[in-house]
C-alpha cells in the first residue's frame, strides 16, 4: 500500500509536518469511472481535475492517503510540493 504513495507523503504519515489539507496527484489504471470517482469521494478525496489517468485533487489530512493507496484502480499518489521563486 505504502508503495503506491511518494516519499513526500510516507514522510508526512510517519513525521507529522504537513497539517490541513493536502494537495495531491493520483494515477490511475485508466480513465476513471464513474463509480472510482465516488470511491475517491468516499475515501475523502476532492477532485479538482482528471485528464486520462491524471486526478488532481486535496485530501482533508495526510491521514487519508492510506485510504486512497488501498483503491485498486489508484497506481501512483503524489503530494504537492511548494513552489518557491528563483531569485
Amino acid at each position: 500500500m505504502f508503495k503506491k504513495i511518494d516519499a513526500r507523503g510516507r514522510h508526512g504519515l510517519m513525521y507529522p509536518g504537513l497539517k490541513g489539507s493536502v494537495e495531491v496527484m493520483i494515477r490511475t489504471a485508466a480513465p476513471l469511472t464513474p463509480v472510482q470517482r465516488r470511491d475517491l469521494l468516499t475515501a475523502g478525496f476532492e477532485a479538482h481535475f482528471a485528464s486520462g489517468t491524471v486526478v488532481s485533487g486535496a485530501v482533508p489530512d495526510v491521514s487519508m492517503l492510506p485510504d486512497l493507496a488501498e483503491l485498486p484502480f489508484v497506481s501512483h499518489i503524489e503530494v504537492s510540493r511548494d513552489i518557491f521563486p528563483e531569485s
